[in-house]
């Protein structure tokens, strides 16, 4: 009777807890995953800048270009995290809606780990990728960095067509066969999976259908628990069920082994390659900066950074773009042909403009708009109000660390670019 009560009553909680479950609905969500890295990384850690796609719009099986140049600031926090000596280049972008067909790092094709990114440089890259889905999608550049994480760029909309020759990944093999990755050996891949699992799927059901958990849990809670009930939850004839699947696993794995051998004699073993790419070098520089404190005001989402500049080159100079994170702020008062090259808000057709636009550009203002004559030096305060502090979690508010920082880009009367990589504490308000 005891027993009895023991199952009747786990089984009533297990109820309970699946009628809850179905229940409660998923909220669509809206937010990009790297919002959850503290800001303090993201702010100080990489700058991105003139980030582009070649094509916002292909049909499948088309290609596009994304390129750019990622900078590992000087700002980068390696006493908190690790230094980015074993890295990633990669693309951001929902599932497998996009193929990688091509990546290349400071000129060099860099298909697995980067090694030996320095710190202060520069380094321009090109992803190309292939349309794989239908369908809308954000595209973002990323940097991993072992031990710090996934940090991404400014992302873009881009929108995949039908073809009605669908989609095809082609390859040729090291034994000269040209397959399509798509479908390549889809019926031997289906006929080993359903093997290796067929088993495993026995012994589940083994165990479970004639002794459910539920029943398991109330006969090892009960105390004291009823007689001869080891021997009933794991009896010999288990112990022999058990090893004869055992057995059944090991043999599969070396006929599939003698199989894979046989049929494709020609093999070559995973590849390990580690690629050191050369960054570009930085141009004389005209401008030093010193940043004397930024601060926060969360009642109007404004953030104001105080700073030094001096300007020792021989061209007047102007504050051209704020990069921090893969967000771009855009200094309104330079003329367009100053400014840096970003895609177009391209926008899915129903959404919001505030709903593309989470990579910028945005704009901030100058107290002193005028460009920085030769030889002068001027105190600057610049003002970036914008939804998108909140939203990106860009203000280090709530962490152990009050620092602001990011990439500020200067530039003459002649084109020429200087990066200075800054940081602050920031004052909260």
């Amino acid at each position: 009777m005891r027993i009895r009560r023991l199952l009747g009553g786990a089984a009533a909680s297990a109820l309970l807890g699946l009628s809850v479950l179905a229940g409660v609905g998923a909220a669509p969500a809206y937010a990009h995953g790297d919002n959850s890295q503290e800001a303090f990384l993201r702010d100080r850690a990489l700058g991105w800048l003139d980030v582009q796609l070649s094509k916002t719009a292909v049909k499948q099986g088309e290609t596009l270009d994304v390129t750019g140049r990622v900078r590992i600031l000087s700002t980068y926090p390696s006493k908190n995290v690790p230094a980015p000596d074993i890295a990633y280049l990669s693309s951001v972008h929902s599932g497998a809606s996009l193929t990688v067909r091509d990546r290349q790092i400071g000129g060099v094709f860099a298909p697995q780990i980067l090694q030996g990114l320095q710190i202060g440089a520069t380094y321009p890259f090109k992803i190309t990728l292939a349309g794989r889905l239908p369908g809308w999608y954000h595209v973002h550049p990323s940097i991993a960095v072992k031990g710090a994480g996934q940090m991404i760029g400014p992302g873009t909309w881009v929108h995949i067509t039908k073809s009605p020759l669908g989609y095809k990944n082609e390859v040729t093999l090291y034994n000269g066969e040209k397959v399509n990755l798509e479908n390549a050996y889809i019926t031997t891949q289906w006929f080993w999976h359903i093997l290796m699992a067929l088993p495993g799927a026995l012994l589940i059901a083994y165990w479970l259908i004639p002794r459910p958990i539920i029943w398991r849990a109330a006969y090892v809670s009960a105390d004291p628990p009823p007689t001869g009930v080891e021997d009933f939850l794991i009896s010999k004839f288990d112990h022999k069920v058990t090893y004869a699947f055992g057995a059944a696993a090991l043999l599969i794995t070396i006929a599939g082994a003698g199989y894979s051998s046989s049929a494709w004699p020609k093999q070559i073993p995973l590849q390990v390659r580690y690629t050191t790419p050369t960054p570009t070098p930085d141009p004389a520089r005209f401008t030093t900066v010193k940043v004397n404190g930024a601060t926060w005001e969360s009642a109007h989402e404004t953030v104001s950074l105080q700073m030094d500049v001096t300007n020792t080159g021989q061209s007047p100079v102007q504050l051209s773009s704020w990069h921090i994170a893969a967000t771009t702020f855009v200094n309104k008062d330079v003329p367009d042909n100053l400014k840096p090259k970003l895609s177009s808000n391209f926008c899915p057709e129903g959404f919001s403009e505030a709903y593309c636009q989470v990579s910028g550009p945005f704009t901030f203002t100058l107290d002193n708009p005028s460009a920085i004559a030769p030889g002068e030096s001027r105190s600057l305060t610049l003002t970036a109000s914008s939804h998108i502090w909140s939203e990106r979690r860009l203000i280090p508010s709530q962490e152990a660390q009050t620092q602001m920082g990011g990439v500020l880009r200067f530039v003459d009367t002649n084109g020429n670019e200087n990066l200075s990589d800054v940081t602050g504490e920031l004052t909260l308000r």
